[in-house]
């Protein structure tokens, strides 16, 4: 079915918000108070994996992609050795981190503020511990996170894109289908921040998911006005900041 469009009217702090925020030593994450909503991983999660403590946090959408992806994950692998070992951090907590060496970011810029980031580790009963890579039958997450929404935030090889240390345990959401794109075409979420700029609503990235096509396309920001971004009339879309300059329009099949 052709899509037909009309027009959402977003103020420009709109681009601080939504699933594809990037947030790294160039932009800083601005808290915005509609952005996530906050829940425990522990009061929240289901029996096929575990959290290091009860204070852990993700947004409770991010929470319900890892139920689906874990529940998968046993189904096939049938252990719940995987643990998730941090998440969302305030600015007070990165700072304090920052301040006694555990990390190299300043509050406000590490990716961990936005609630979709999340650190595994692996913890086989019986055995010693440690972070998550993808050996065995752990490269099931590797290899499947995308079709739940998830890359790796931190690939090999894009250290000098992302201005991080590569790490094969920090997982980012992003949602579908920007998390199947990005792992087809070996893209970190820098790359594809840049890259969907080249999509606008009359010229889409069209990306399939199974059997189904996803559209996506890039609006820019008015900097001192409303911008008017082109949406879908007939089918259901969802729009994201990207804390640049503009924001990313996701079209569903339906």
């Amino acid at each position: 079915t052709a899509t037909e469009y009309t027009t959402a009217p977003l103020e420009y702090s709109a681009i601080n918000s939504g699933d594809l925020v990037l947030v790294n030593s160039q932009y800083e994450y601005k808290f915005p108070a509609s952005d996530i909503k906050l829940a425990d991983i522990y009061s929240n999660r289901n029996d096929c994996y575990s959290v290091s403590d009860m204070t852990v946090s993700l947004d409770v959408n991010v929470i319900a992609k890892i139920n689906a992806m874990m529940t998968d994950y046993y189904t096939n692998v049938q252990n719940n050795y995987l643990r998730i070992i941090g998440g969302h951090r305030t600015k007070e907590e990165q700072n304090d981190k920052y301040q006694n060496g555990v990390s190299n970011i300043l509050g406000g810029y590490s990716d961990y503020h936005t609630g979709r980031s999340f650190k595994l580790g692996i913890f086989p009963k019986g055995e010693s511990s440690n972070i998550y890579k993808p050996e065995g039958q752990y490269a099931w997450i590797d290899q499947n996170c995308a079709n739940y929404g998830f890359v790796v935030r931190y690939p090999a090889g894009k250290e000098s894109v992302t201005g991080d240390d590569s790490s094969t345990a920090i997982f980012r959401y992003v949602g579908v289908p920007h998390s199947v794109y990005m792992n087809e075409n070996n893209l970190c979420l820098e790359e594809y921040i840049q890259a969907i700029k080249s999509y606008h609503h009359t010229n889409t990235l069209k990306v399939m998911v199974g059997t189904e096509q996803y559209e996506a396309y890039y609006v820019a920001a008015n900097v001192n006005n409303v911008t008017e971004v082109p949406v879908p009339s007939n089918k259901t879309y969802t729009v994201s900041g990207n804390n640049v300059d503009g924001f990313i329009v996701t079209v569903s099949p339906k």
